[in-house]
């Protein structure tokens, strides 16, 4: 997790390059509260492709980063911060629901806060909140090759493959 707002350090003032560099070829995934600006978060995305970036809060700016990179994910952390972050419904009707990670921001906010306003929306489905809750990053870990094992995840993944 990369931060530099508790340092009062601008983040477009900022080459993160070298860490990308170092993480390249692990299968890390990077998180920054805010990582600049969309145009930063582009380049970074693009010319390290094998680096998964993961967008700390829900902010309306990286709409076409997280759209367009196929390794850029939008985290739901203060999405019922309105309107200074993007609402879950906001997030939900604007980018790939596959896009969409979780996220609490726990010790920090209260765990209710993170799952209160996806819990209760009338017009997300069902099926859609299990991937933001867990399904997607799950996904995910299995993308990089992180060795997961989650019985009952597995067995459900194993019986949609057969679908296909």
């Amino acid at each position: 997790k990369l931060i530099s707002a508790y340092q009062e350090v601008n983040e477009n003032e900022i080459d993160w390059s070298p860490v990308f560099e170092y993480a390249k070829d692990k299968n890390w995934v990077v998180l920054n509260h805010h990582w600049g600006s969309a145009d930063l978060l582009w380049e970074y995305a693009k010319n390290f492709p094998t680096v998964t970036f993961v967008i700390g809060h829900a902010y309306y700016e990286y709409e076409n980063v997280v759209k367009k990179q196929d390794n850029v994910f939008m985290c739901t952390c203060a999405s019922f911060v309105t309107p200074e972050f993007a609402s879950i419904e906001y997030l939900w009707g604007n980018l790939p629901v596959e896009k969409i990670l979780h996220g609490s921001d726990c010790l920090d906010l209260d765990f209710c806060t993170a799952i209160g306003p996806l819990a209760y929306s009338k017009i997300i489905p069902e099926k859609d909140k299990e991937k933001i809750l867990g399904v997607n990053a799950l996904d995910l870990m299995k993308q990089l090759k992180w060795n997961i094992r989650i019985p009952q995840y597995n067995e459900s993944l194993r019986k949609s493959e057969k679908l296909r």
